[in-house]
């Protein structure tokens, strides 16, 4: 059975479903009960057999990391989607909800991975055009990150989060950064495209000179997750120059099998404040998290009949329509209604939220119309190296509206950076060994 057919990849979902399923019930509900809204309810033969099917069989349609869309699916399907199946079937809802939004939601990811291929606004990346030398954006990411440091200087805090006693969540409710949207596009966008820049080059105090800007952000704008990025993305990039030729190929098999050991040992691990903020950042916050928002965004819309916003939750259709129904909090606040803020996936805030199921189908489409966008990027590197500079962003997407990630997280400040800058330089002296397998050109 080859690795990457479809019986294989229908077989590695559904191993990847039982496990997750055990991961999600005795650490999510075991360590993290505080954290969930609900009580799971294990489920009977049928139900599990069904929640393993539906989790599994849209995997069928995945045929590797070919394309950059290949990877906004993937991380899709491994962060979102299966986290939801099981959400929907371990929690008390009806089949009347429970049965609908799982056949819609397993029909949609199989549309994502049979629509990787299609590619949106391709030519203008293979015109021949005088590109802005890479040496400037260096140039201009660390003046920027100066200027930042510069005007946030009193907001500066370096905490060290494995403590059992930080005050990390307070120091971040307090802060209040000017130009907040240029420290997102320097941690997102322009920082992983120097650290993979200096990491084809070996330049290794220049790999350290960005992970010690990374350490600058994380004392700006206090997530955990920007300190612990720059480790992951060396890890992905280490990876994929090793396994060049199998990269695209067993992608998913790293990713999954990762996730799946990682969540066993967590589950497994006596626990200490070490390893309750390492399970936090990668069981909690990223594998599991969009399975926990599922429940609080049911129960405040579907359940507790609140109405939906019809995407006046984005700026610019508020201010031409002022229907906006939650006045001042934004969605992630009043589903919380306990004064925090529960961002979700963009099935959730900008799915379930702005329109139940209807909703769910129109963000899908223009997810699709999305990733097709993104995948006139690879005309300038090969797919490993978008990849690994997109990581930040694609795993974003998992707790955050899909507009606020576009705006936000990179992905259109990299888009432009793409077109206009001479970014094929970054794979440099290793670009003869960033050819992904399988990727067409």
């Amino acid at each position: 059975m080859n690795i990457g057919s479809r019986l294989s990849n229908f077989l590695f979902a559904a191993i990847y479903a039982v496990i997750y399923d055990y991961i999600y019930c005795n650490y999510m509900y075991g360590v993290w009960i505080s954290y969930m809204s609900g009580t799971y309810t294990p489920m009977n033969t049928s139900n599990y057999i069904l929640y393993v099917f539906l989790a599994a069989i849209p995997f069928v349609f995945y045929k590797g990391l070919i394309h950059i869309a290949s990877a906004f699916s993937l991380f899709v399907y491994v962060l979102v989607y299966i986290p939801f199946i099981e959400s929907l079937f371990v929690n008390d809802y009806s089949d009347g909800i429970r049965l609908p939004y799982s056949f819609l939601f397993c029909v949609i990811v199989c549309v994502f991975f049979l629509t990787d291929h299609i590619y949106i606004y391709k030519k203008p990346f293979k015109r021949r055009r005088k590109l802005i030398s890479f040496n400037v954006i260096i140039v201009i990411t660390f003046l920027l990150l100066a200027v930042e440091l510069l005007l946030n200087s009193g907001q500066l805090h370096l905490v060290n989060f494995f403590a059992a006693d930080n005050d990390l969540y307070s120091l971040r409710s307090e802060t209040d950064l000017t130009g907040i949207y240029l420290v997102c596009w320097i941690r997102s966008a322009l920082l992983p495209l120097l650290l993979v820049y200096y990491l084809n080059r070996k330049s290794y105090l220049g790999v350290a000179i960005v992970i010690m800007a990374y350490l600058s952000v994380f004392m700006l704008d206090k997530q955990k997750l920007t300190i612990i990025f720059p480790f992951a993305l060396i890890v992905i990039y280490y990876t994929f120059l090793y396994y060049k030729d199998t990269f695209g190929k067993y992608f998913h098999v790293f990713l999954m099998g990762l996730f799946a050991i990682v969540g066993l040992i967590f589950t497994y691990m006596e626990t200490n404040p070490v390893t309750l903020a390492l399970g936090m950042i990668i069981v909690l916050r990223i594998q599991c998290i969009a399975g926990a928002e599922l429940e609080r965004y049911f129960n405040f819309f579907i359940y507790n009949d609140n109405p939906y916003t019809y995407y006046t939750h984005i700026s610019f259709v508020n201010k031409l329509t002022g229907l906006y129904p939650y006045g001042e909090l934004s969605i992630g606040q009043a589903v919380a209604s306990d004064g925090g803020n529960s961002n979700a996936a963009f099935w959730l805030m900008d799915g379930v939220a702005a329109g139940g199921m209807i909703g769910c189908i129109i963000i899908s489409i223009f997810f699709i119309f999305f990733k097709s966008i993104m995948n006139s990027l690879d005309t300038k590197c090969s797919v490993g190296i978008c990849v690994t500079v997109l990581l930040f962003g694609i795993q974003s997407m998992v707790n955050m509206s899909l507009f606020t990630a576009i705006i936000s997280n990179g992905f259109l400040v990299l888009f432009f950076l793409f077109l206009f800058v001479n970014v094929s330089t970054i794979e440099g002296r290793n670009k003869k060994t960033c050819v992904v397998s399988g990727s067409k050109k």
